[in-house]
């Protein structure tokens, strides 16, 4: 069974469009990944400063109370 040129030429065109949708797949993968770890490092220091707006809080509270006493 013989292989005409013009289904040789198909057959590459759709590996050479496999390939670069995987490249493209690939690239967007990387993409996420980053955004993810930039979600994650927004959401770690959002609770620190949560924590820190707190602990703030509470020792002016003490010191209002001490300067009162």
């Amino acid at each position: 069974m013989t292989t005409s040129p013009e289904q040789l030429a198909g057959r590459l065109l759709r590996v050479e469009q496999n390939m670069a949708t995987k490249a493209d797949v690939e690239a967007i993968r990387r993409d996420i990944a980053g955004l993810v770890e930039a979600w994650e490092t927004a959401t770690g220091a959002l609770k620190f400063v949560k924590w820190f707006a707190t602990f703030l809080a509470a020792l002016g509270s003490l010191w209002i109370v001490w300067k009162q006493l």
